[in-house]
């Protein structure tokens, strides 16, 4: 049994701040309101301040052992930090010219240190609430914005200048104007997350609506174009498809089936759409990234620093996270990123068989094929992998080591 076990149960997590209001309480708040700014103002400055002020100001009431030794223990919480670590130092051999300062890659990474820290106490509180709050938090924004979105995109043919404030309005709320990235990747996860609830519910209302909420959001991740999460939202279905007994698998064949033909219907143009796309330069970028990748392939070229030529122009974007990592931490990054995920699918695999809750094998699924041809920022201010990425792998690390400390599941990888 790992020993952080016993441990956990000593923590005062509560330590009171005013009444019956504790420390993690206000975390919780600050995570439920910069989890709305993904939503409703990704794209915006105050979306990183509300973590700054909300969500890691308040961390500095939890003393430092309450606060770091439990996930020190953690072995996928060590892992992730080994992995943010050694990308964060490969700042200080980044060759060519780089667009950041170096002091913000080191406060990016203890960014994300924070936001997993954030996320493993709060789920592992005691109270056992939490975790199922924030994904009913998710379910309702990704619904909101879905509805707003939809809303926008139909009746943007029929503005008229008098109607010009309240559609501004609705733009800043709907927050992407369906800019394929990132608004297609949260949709789907709102998608998922409303399927997950939906099929955890009996009967009733609450099913009714989180059915609603993955129609809604689904439609509006389609209407976004995003291959990338069109094709994580299809292989995470698909992983549903093969763990679910067979009367569940055909209701959701069926549901899907269905969103899949409204859409068709509403916009039938759609697969030659994706087909005049093309690959948006994704071929030249990726073989100029990997001619960079092989300069420096053990080490990496260093984090932020300058990537590919195309064209007469130099990018910093490489459009995948993996070809990411291994540009700027060479073998050794990529090495790492890959047992973070080895551990997450491991811890999320004995959870499900523990629990029956397959939430995070879905969640983590949907993340890693989502940025197979996407993003960059690897250690970077709030980003969508906070959310589809390191959000799950905090979420998965604090159940199982909840269940583990409960002896519901027999823990082998403890050392």
């Amino acid at each position: 049994m790992v020993k952080s076990m016993h441990y956990i149960e000593k923590l005062k997590f509560h330590e009171k701040l005013h009444g019956s209001i504790t420390t993690i309480d206000v975390i919780f708040l600050g995570l439920m309101v910069f989890f709305a700014g993904y939503y409703l103002s990704a794209n915006g400055a105050g979306h990183h301040r509300v973590y700054y002020v909300f969500v890691l100001l308040p961390m500095f009431f939890l003393k430092w052992r309450e606060l770091y030794r439990p996930l020190l223990e953690s072995p996928l919480i060590k892992m992730s930090f080994v992995f943010i670590a050694y990308m964060v130092a490969t700042r200080l051999w980044a060759i060519g010219d780089s667009h950041k300062p170096i002091y913000k890659s080191f406060t990016y990474g203890a960014y994300i240190i924070c936001f997993l820290t954030a996320i493993y106490l709060v789920v592992s509180d005691a109270r056992n609430v939490m975790e199922n709050r924030i994904k009913l938090l998710l379910i309702a924004l990704g619904f909101v914005s879905a509805v707003i979105s939809l809303y926008v995109y139909f009746d943007s043919v029929f503005i008229s200048e008098s109607r010009g404030s309240f559609y501004r309005l609705r733009n800043v709320l709907s927050g992407y104007d369906f800019n394929p990235s990132p608004s297609g990747r949260y949709f789907g996860f709102a998608a998922l997350l409303s399927l997950l609830y939906g099929f955890e519910r009996k009967e009733g209302l609450l099913k009714m609506v989180a059915l609603a909420s993955f129609f809604v959001c689904m439609l509006a991740l389609f209407f976004t174009h995003g291959r990338g999460p069109m094709l994580g939202f299809g292989v995470a279905i698909a992983l549903l498809i093969s763990l679910f007994d067979k009367k569940s698998a055909i209701y959701l064949l069926l549901l899907v089936t269905m969103v899949v033909a409204v859409y068709i219907l509403v916009n039938p143009g759609f697969f030659s759409q994706l087909i005049e796309r093309g690959s948006s330069h994704r071929i030249d970028i990726y073989n100029g990234v990997f001619s960079k990748v092989m300069e420096a392939p053990i080490f990496g070229r260093g984090l932020t620093a300058s990537t590919y030529k195309l064209g007469n122009e130099f990018g910093n974007h490489c459009h995948s996270i993996y070809l990411a990592i291994a540009l700027y931490g060479g073998l050794i990054g990529l090495t790492l990123w890959g047992l973070v995920l080895a551990f997450s699918y491991k811890l999320s695999w004995q959870v499900y068989r523990t629990s029956g809750d397959v939430s995070f094998l879905v969640m983590i699924t949907y993340g890693v094929v989502c940025y197979l041809f996407d993003g960059d920022g690897v250690i970077d201010h709030p980003k969508g992998q906070w959310l589809l990425i390191w959000f799950p792998i905090a979420c998965v690390a604090a159940k199982w080591n909840r269940l583990a400390n409960k002896n519901d599941l027999q823990v082998d990888i403890a050392t």
